[in-house]
């Protein structure tokens, strides 16, 4: 009967040997998770500012086609926080206004004199907000500033947006 020997120490050698390169091949996994997550973390508040300055721009652009005219009086106009007051009508004619604030860095729409509320997404912030009026002989325009940023402080993503929108309403009729 052939007697089977074992050489004593190496179970344990073995085993030092094996949670080194398991150690090793944590630590690789996790260096390639952690710029990924940050990664993720930059693209979603790049989303996110994109999407909540589109819908915000879409909001305003689409009311001050449809206005008539821009109540300069009750306007904040060429500065920031600016204020948007538009002279407009409901679909049955009557006359009304829809007003665009900034209120704690976030976009509030007032329709008729009542506060409607945020048109902005909560994670994103409004830090400038300028409207200027443009009147020429044949129309008024409005021309929109928008400074909109999003994430933290190490995925913290800024950028402007700006557009033109022109009051159909403001056509003289011929």
């Amino acid at each position: 009967m052939a007697r089977l020997t074992r050489a004593r120490g190496t179970g344990l050698i073995e085993g030092i040997f094996y949670i080194g390169i398991l150690v090793f091949l944590t630590l690789m996994v996790v260096q390639t998770l952690v710029p990924l997550g940050r990664a993720f973390r930059s693209l979603s508040a790049m989303r996110d500012l994109d999407i909540t300055a589109q819908t915000a721009l879409e909001r305003m652009s689409r009311d001050i086609r449809g206005s008539t005219s821009v109540d300069t009086g009750a306007s904040t106009l060429g500065s920031s926080p600016g204020l948007l007051k538009l002279n407009t009508t409901t679909s049955d004619g009557t006359p009304t206004t829809v007003a665009f604030s900034l209120s704690s860095s976030t976009l509030n729409i007032i329709e008729a004199g009542v506060d409607i509320g945020a048109i902005t997404s909560s994670s994103t912030r409004i830090t400038t907000l300028t409207f200027s009026k443009i009147t020429t002989t044949n129309s008024q325009a409005v021309k929109i500033q928008m400074i909109v940023e999003s994430g933290t402080s190490t995925t913290y993503r800024t950028k402007t947006f700006y557009t033109t929108v022109v009051l159909r309403n403001s056509y003289p009729i011929q």
